[in-house]
């Protein structure tokens, strides 16, 4: 549609341009017979022109007709992949070596699970660096998944600088702290992981304390 409109556009200029061109001639010419032949040549031009400035008038209309309903396409194309917007987090956080490789293969194949993954994320950041990266890693590992990783793989532990999920934190976090180092992101995660096995053993302690006290609590009912 476009490119009708700019050739009917063109087709006008070079009638206006032989029309001016016939006039000049007319102006100049004095062989006699040709006046009647001119006259019908510029009296068709004319005709023409008016009809080329009709077409184009209507050209346009057609254009801004069709840009209006060509951006009511793109604006319900936006709609419809908002609200069919992947949850990152209904598979998060990840509890075992299984469903960690699931995402790591996601997030080197799709390309829109990715992208989602990082915008998701990147709502969970805020001005503190070291709550950002803390906010980040504990909704991705759960403790008995981060137990089996470190950093660099210390004490034959799992690499996690070596995940794609690790580079994607490192992405995220830079959306919200730029000048940031990658040792300053590392820092607080480093420590997080290298606790995971007490936070296990202090959550185990606690769940057996509260069933020791609901079972002290259900004696005392049932005397």
């Amino acid at each position: 549609m476009y490119l009708l409109g700019q050739k009917v556009l063109k087709l006008a200029f070079d009638a206006r341009s032989l029309l001016k061109t016939a006039r000049r001639q007319e102006m100049h010419t004095e062989t006699p017979g040709m006046d009647n032949f001119q006259e019908i040549v510029i009296r068709e031009l004319s005709n023409l022109e008016l009809k080329i400035d009709n077409i184009s008038q209507k050209m346009e209309v057609i254009n801004t007709y069709q840009k209006l309903i060509l951006d009511k396409l793109s604006f319900s194309s936006t709609l419809d992949v908002e609200q069919s917007e992947i949850d990152v987090f209904e598979d998060l956080p990840l509890k075992d070596e299984y469903s960690l490789q699931l995402m790591e293969e996601k997030l080197k194949n799709d390309l829109s699970y990715r992208n989602q993954m990082i915008k998701q994320l990147t709502r969970l950041t805020c001005h503190k660096l070291k709550t950002s990266c803390l906010r980040i890693i504990k909704s991705i590992f759960a403790n008995e998944l981060a137990e089996k990783y470190s950093w660099y793989g210390a004490k034959k532990k799992n690499v996690f600088s070596n995940l794609d999920i690790c580079k994607i934190i490192m992405s995220v976090i830079r959306k919200s702290h730029e000048n940031v180092t990658d040792e300053q992101i590392a820092a607080p995660i480093k420590i997080w992981l290298a606790h995971a096995k007490e936070r296990m053993e202090r959550s185990r302690n606690l769940e057996q304390e509260l069933n020791l006290m609901n079972s002290c609590y259900v004696g005392l009912q049932s005397e």
